[in-house]
């Protein structure tokens, strides 16, 4: 677990909708922050319904949502 004085993580979440599009976040988290908690932060699946059944993942690897 991280002090919580610790510096905030910035990270982009991306997601591409369609050929060419691209939808990217910035977002400023909390170190320890999972995947899973970035995406819901994100707003993603507000603007995409259905994209929280997708696999995530962190640099071009599948990664489970608890990383």
């Amino acid at each position: 677990m991280a002090p919580a004085d610790a510096a905030p993580l910035r990270v982009t979440v991306v997601f591409c909708p369609a050929p060419g599009a691209v939808d990217e976040t910035a977002l400023a988290v909390p170190p320890g922050t999972t995947l899973h908690e970035a995406f819901v932060r994100s707003g993603l699946a507000a603007r995409h319904p259905g994209c929280e059944t997708l696999s995530l993942g962190l640099w071009g690897r599948v990664r489970p949502g608890s990383t």
